[in-house]
């Protein structure tokens, strides 16, 4: 068991359980998850891609990337349609019902009026994660 001031403690926990939230707009391949199948293959993990259904069907290029990252991780993946329209909520919902030991997002790259209008979800959900959070920023 560690310790940090302020009375916070921790035990290690192998990341058995990988929840990865994914809208499918970005392409990810094995370069750019490279980090995340180390943690995978490492402790044989399982990731949980969860996206958050909001009511549009996905378009042809979410799709494509979907079909790609289901052949990137391979057998070490479940994918999840989870229907919402607060991504937060059904994040950390999905985390508490899971038993999610590892929380893993990717970093849109957004322009400056995308910034002012999309809701800053890793923003917010750092203030509040309760297990490890990776960040994989986006090449």
């Amino acid at each position: 068991m560690s310790c940090f001031s302020y009375s916070f403690c921790f035990e290690y926990e192998a990341p058995e359980q990988i929840l990865f939230p994914n809208d499918f707009e970005i392409e990810l391949d094995k370069n750019s998850l490279s980090q995340l199948l180390k943690i995978v293959n490492t402790h044989v993990s399982q990731v949980n891609v969860m996206h958050v259904f909001t009511g549009d069907e996905l378009n042809p290029v979410q799709l494509k990337n979907k079909e790609k990252l289901e052949k990137v991780l391979s057998k070490n993946a479940l994918f999840h349609e989870v229907s919402s329209n607060e991504i937060i909520a059904a994040i950390n919902e999905f985390q508490v019902k899971q038993k999610i030991n590892m929380l893993v997002m990717v970093q849109n790259k957004h322009t400056f009026l995308e910034r002012l209008f999309i809701e800053p979800v890793i923003k917010k959900i750092g203030f509040h994660v309760t297990i490890p959070f990776m960040v994989i920023p986006q090449l």
